[in-house]
């Protein structure tokens, strides 16, 4: 009878994996609680055909293509950092730039509510 013992790097890899993912989840869920913190400071583009609105501004911050900065979640105090004011990489240690890492947010018009998507190009690990 064969035991099988799982490696202590494959342990390593697959928590390291979940840890990104839980950082990934974290990122969605500040966005929303910004979203929901100031729905009604809020400008909202028109509807296209696909039924989504851009968001335009915030609190009178101009956003580009509906792109929520993470330095906008991390000032409001929704987002945690290190002691020296860093995101890092669980995977890598490499440090996210919270100016130019975004959550892409549409306002959906048929449901009344927001959409948010947060695709790994729109993080920059440096």
């Amino acid at each position: 009878m064969a035991i099988m013992v799982p490696s202590v790097g494959n342990i390593m890899k697959k928590n390291k994996e979940d840890n990104y993912q839980n950082l990934k989840d974290s990122i969605i869920s500040a966005a929303k609680i910004y979203i929901s913190d100031n729905r009604y400071q809020i400008t909202v583009g028109n509807c296209d055909d696909s039924n989504k609105a851009d968001i335009e501004s915030i609190n009178n911050k101009t956003l580009n293509s509906s792109q929520l900065p993470i330095s906008f979640l991390v000032d409001a105090g929704n987002l945690k950092t290190t002691s020296d004011g860093k995101i890092l990489n669980p995977k890598d240690k490499t440090s996210l730039n919270l100016t130019n890492s975004y959550v892409l947010v549409k306002y959906q018009c048929d449901k009344k509510e927001y959409e948010y998507q947060l695709k790994e190009n729109s993080l920059q690990w440096q």
